[in-house]
């Protein structure tokens, strides 16, 4: 993007000093993202207090389970994008199949390929939002965390065992 087409930007969160490194940005899907490291003196830097307490995690498949309760992996808002991103790529595949090479030209498999990129886009941004909301919750209120280390290929039956 030229320099004169640039447009100011607001930050989501309060600046944590006046000084900075260097900024770097980068584009992804079509959108700009900037990221701005801050140099915090050591000083500065407030760490949790200690709550005394444990926690065990255990890893499922919709959900994670623990001590504190049960965080659902698979709410109703990312079920719903799934279902939308199966259906865009049903609809990718007939096209491809009906017109071969020639689909991937047509105007509307490009929108079609735009909104499954697009599902794709929220759906991780919703699995990162969860991931780092647990995450965060769980080391600012517990001190010594466990997570399972399942072997699932040593679970699997085979026609060995």
């Amino acid at each position: 993007v030229p320099k004169d087409q640039w447009r100011g930007f607001k930050l989501s969160e309060k600046p944590l000093s006046d000084e900075f490194g260097v900024v770097s940005y980068f584009k992804e899907n079509g959108r700009y993202y900037v990221a701005i490291p801050y140099k915090i003196k050591a000083e500065d830097v407030k760490l949790p207090d200690k709550t005394g307490k444990a926690t065990a995690v255990d890893v499922n498949v919709g959900h994670f389970d623990y001590t504190g309760g049960r965080v659902n992996v698979l709410p109703k808002k990312l079920d719903r994008i799934y279902k939308k991103i199966k259906h865009y790529q049903r609809q990718l595949a007939k096209k491809q199949v009906k017109n071969g090479e020639a689909a991937c030209e047509s105007k509307n498999y490009l929108k079609t390929k735009a909104k499954l990129q697009a599902c794709y886009r929220k759906a991780g941004n919703i699995q990162n939002d969860l991931m780092q909301k647990f995450t965060t919750k769980l080391v600012n209120d517990y001190d010594k965390i466990v997570i399972e280390n399942l072997s699932v290929k040593g679970m699997l039956m085979s026609h060995v065992a």
